[in-house]
Parts: structure tokens; C-alpha cells; sequence
């Protein structure tokens, strides 16, 4: 069973999505425009983790690189995610702001290295909600994955999508698989279209067996219904699974067999 399941390892449940940013692995490219004391450089590709790294280096007190975007449809709130990576810089923000009318709608996130922490610009008109902040790696050297929720986005106006940073002339930060999304929660990155993934795989089971289950589910954006991690399921009345209870907020093994379901 392990040999079968575990074969491909890239087996994921992803929702669909697309990312409406043009370039997110690259911000060298003509998408991207600088702003401030601010200067940009392609800083190769990290080959183990397959993605490209752009640098981000200033000239003065700050500076910041952005791409303008005018494609919302439907919601009001959006998804969005970054990685960024430790260099010199002390502070980095990044940031959603509504260029068609400044104080409304967007996301201020600040990263602070030295702390490693980040989080909601305190006094920002529209600091947005950080959904999660991801860390790895050492002092001087730490990367973070932020996954955020833009607040108040309209559809009829111009935003400005962007990494800022701070501090003083030759600092620098480093950033790649920048995501913004039509959708109310931030998904793993996708450079374009990601159609929606829902793998299965059935097997004869022996007596008696072993489940194993590795997940990394986000249940507080998902509030329509109870969300099912695994399942064994023969008919309505046969059933065991494990679950995530909305209501009560807990996780459940629930058994159901033949006569009422058991919890």
C-alpha cells in the first residue's frame, strides 16, 4: 500500500486558481517597474528548490518594485502570497495598495529580520489579515513564505502589488513566486493556471492496515462545510473517516456502521 500511495510524491489537492501577475519569478522583466532609491537584478535560480530569486538593492533610504494590476472580478477580498529572503536589509514590507484611491483597500505586511517576526502595519489604513508566515532557514539568511488577505478590493480600480524595503544604501532582500488571486484565501503558488486537483487511488485492503497522513490544511478559510481529510467509504451507512468539524472546530474519526455514526 505505502509503495503505491507513495510513488508519486507530488500527489496534492490544490484548488483552482490563477495567478494574475505576469512575470512572478522574475520582477527584471518589463511587468515590473522600481521606485524610490531602488535598483533590481536577476540572482539566478535556486536549482534544489526550483524557483529564481530577484534582488532587490537600494540607493537610499528605500525603495520598492511593483506591478500594476486592474483584472479583479467577484470578491472583495483576495488572496495573496510572496517568499522573500534575508540579506542586508533590516525591514521589508510587503504590499497591496489601491492606487485609485489610496486610503481604501489592500495589505500592508511588515517583515522585520532581525526579530523575525511579521506581521499587520500598525496605523495602515488597510493593513489587511496575514493568513500565515512560513520560516526557514538561519540567522542572516532566513526565508519567509507570507500568505495574506487583502481587505476592500475593488474591481473598478487600479492596484499597485509590491515589495518595499528599507534601510540604507547597498541593502538588499530578495523575493520570488510573488501570487496575487481572485479567490478569498491565498493557495500555493502556480506561475498562470492551476486547474483543480482532487487525487484519488483505490485499493483492495487486507484485515487490518495502517493509515498514514501528512497535511497541511488552512480550516479556518474554509467555513462552508465539514472538510474531510481521509476517508474509507462503502455506502452512507458504512463509513470511517476523519474530519474536520466547522462547527465545534475540532478534528473527528467518525465510524458509521450500519446503524448510527459514532464519533
Amino acid at each position: 500500500i505505502d509503495t503505491k500511495l507513495l510513488a508519486d510524491t507530488n500527489r496534492k489537492v490544490f484548488q483552482a486558481t490563477t495567478n494574475l501577475l505576469d512575470d512572478p519569478l522574475d520582477m527584471t522583466t518589463a511587468n515590473w517597474t522600481t521606485a524610490g532609491n531602488i535598483s533590481i537584478a536577476d540572482a539566478g535560480d535556486d536549482s534544489a528548490k526550483g524557483y529564481n530569486w530577484t534582488q532587490l538593492t537600494l540607493s537610499g533610504a528605500s525603495g520598492y518594485c511593483y506591478q500594476e494590476i486592474t483584472t479583479f472580478t467577484g470578491s472583495t477580498v483576495k488572496g495573496a502570497s510572496v517568499r522573500l529572503k534575508q540579506s542586508s536589509a533590516t525591514t521589508t514590507r510587503f504590499i497591496m495598495q489601491d492606487w485609485s484611491a489610496p486610503a481604501t483597500g489592500g495589505f500592508s505586511i511588515e517583515v522585520n529580520w532581525d526579530e523575525r517576526q511579521a506581521y499587520e502595519v500598525v496605523g495602515a489604513a488597510n493593513p489587511g489579515t496575514l493568513q500565515e508566515a512560513i520560516w526557514s532557514g538561519e540567522s542572516g539568511s532566513y526565508e519567509v513564505v507570507l500568505r495574506v488577505i487583502a481587505d476592500a478590493v475593488d474591481a473598478a480600480h487600479t492596484y499597485r502589488f509590491y515589495v518595499l524595503i528599507q534601510g540604507a544604501s547597498g541593502d538588499d532582500v530578495y523575493a520570488t513566486r510573488l501570487q496575487l488571486e481572485d479567490l478569498t484565501y491565498s493557495t500555493p503558488f502556480v506561475d498562470g493556471t492551476r486547474a483543480a486537483e482532487s487525487p484519488s487511488h483505490t485499493l483492495t485492503m487486507p484485515d487490518k492496515f495502517t493509515i498514514k497522513l501528512k497535511a497541511h490544511p488552512w480550516f479556518p478559510y474554509d467555513v462552508a462545510a465539514d472538510c474531510v481529510l481521509w476517508s474509507w467509504y462503502t455506502d452512507a451507512t458504512h463509513y470511517l473517516l476523519l474530519r474536520y468539524d466547522v462547527g465545534n472546530d475540532k478534528l473527528e474519526l467518525a465510524w458509521y456502521g450500519g446503524t448510527a455514526e459514532r464519533v
